[in-house]
């Protein structure tokens, strides 16, 4: 009777743990994340230029605003892929999509500020030696997509040679408690934010969120930023590290120009950070870099979009009407550069 009753229990908990597994996985269908995702790849089909990056890539780029400012009589289509609260293995696995889906050869926009394309991603076993954060199974978020999207992909960057902890990554990805648990626990953030904040000076808050948030992304001071570019520049296992590599040669591979575009800055940021001599530096060794290796153009639009209301989230992050700004004057810069970028889907 003990026995039977004993596999009763499982039985029920079996099913009540699979049916709070699907519930979860329909819902995190309808997350913004996973739509963001899935209108890039649609879009991707026939898109003309292609966004990569992190935030300050997906805040800034409007693809309306872009299409609209072509000088041409047939504007090129653009496509947003980049994904905020990402590293470079996500953006990596972004630009394998786009690369399957176009029937195009588009141009691909990678965006980045400040040490994206010389800093290895959190948990990069693949480097040595190896950046380990919290762990892989702590990831929600952007962060989480190397489980939906190519889990053996991710995995190479995640859990390094070790077969046991791969195959751990891939049954942790069919899981749906355990990857999208984020979807759930962002409601319960933000009640208990709005509950924290009652009676509260209020605290500011845009299209991405919440200001102070962002704050980590910066460097503390000018002497930290320094410190970071003359690390960087030190670095004697690769400059661009391997993860960027791998993206920028898949993207030569499938014959897809690169521009690789340092994104707006605050000029309080280009103040700060981007007037050291180091900076100067390292801007200089990846703009070699990335032309030798991957015959990619590099591009300086830190100063593309000037300051006023409404123009900027923080000092790395534009407002609506600043995206809009840069991807006017990205449209016109793409123009010069590639005058028949906007001709028939499939021309090279």
């Amino acid at each position: 009777m003990n026995g039977r009753r004993f596999f009763l229990q499982l039985t029920v908990s079996l099913g009540v743990f699979a049916a709070f597994n699907g519930l979860l996985h329909l819902e995190a269908g309808r997350s913004s994340l996973r739509r963001h995702v899935r209108q890039a790849s649609e879009n991707a089909r026939g898109a003309s230029c292609v966004m990569l990056g992190s935030s300050a890539a997906e805040a800034g780029f409007d693809p309306a605003a872009f299409t609209a400012a072509w000088p041409g009589t047939k504007p090129p289509t653009g496509v947003n892929a980049a994904i905020g609260a990402s590293t470079s293995v996500e953006r990596l696995l972004m630009s394998r999509l786009v690369i399957r889906k176009a029937t195009n050869f588009p141009v691909a926009v990678l965006g980045f500020f400040d040490f994206e394309l010389t800093a290895a991603p959190v948990a990069d076993r693949s480097l040595t030696p190896p950046v380990r954060s919290s762990g892989w199974w702590t990831f929600v978020g952007p962060m989480s997509l190397g489980f939906r999207m190519e889990p053996a992909v991710a995995a190479e960057y995640h859990t390094g040679g070790s077969r046991w902890e791969r195959a751990l990554f891939a049954g942790f990805s069919h899981i749906p408690v355990c990857v999208e648990r984020a979807s759930t626990w962002g409601r319960i953030e933000l009640l208990r934010r709005r509950l924290g904040s009652l009676g509260l000076p209020a605290v500011k808050t845009g299209h991405l969120g919440r200001a102070e948030d962002f704050e980590v992304l910066e460097a503390a001071d000018s002497e930290a930023f320094r410190e970071g570019c003359t690390s960087r520049l030190s670095a004697h296992d690769g400059f661009i590290v391997p993860v960027v590599d791998r993206m920028c040669r898949e993207l030569r591979a499938a014959g897809m120009p690169l521009i690789v575009l340092e994104m707006p800055t605050s000029a309080e940021h280009r103040r700060r950070f981007y007037s050291l001599p180091e900076w100067q530096a390292h801007r200089d060794r990846l703009a070699t870099e990335l032309a030798e290796r991957y015959q990619a153009r590099y591009w300086v639009g830190a100063d593309w979009v000037p300051e006023g209301e409404g123009m900027w989230f923080d000092d790395v992050h534009l407002d609506p009407k600043g995206a809009a700004v840069f991807s006017r004057r990205l449209a016109r810069e793409l123009a010069i550069a590639m005058p028949g970028l906007g001709r028939a889907v499939g021309q090279p």
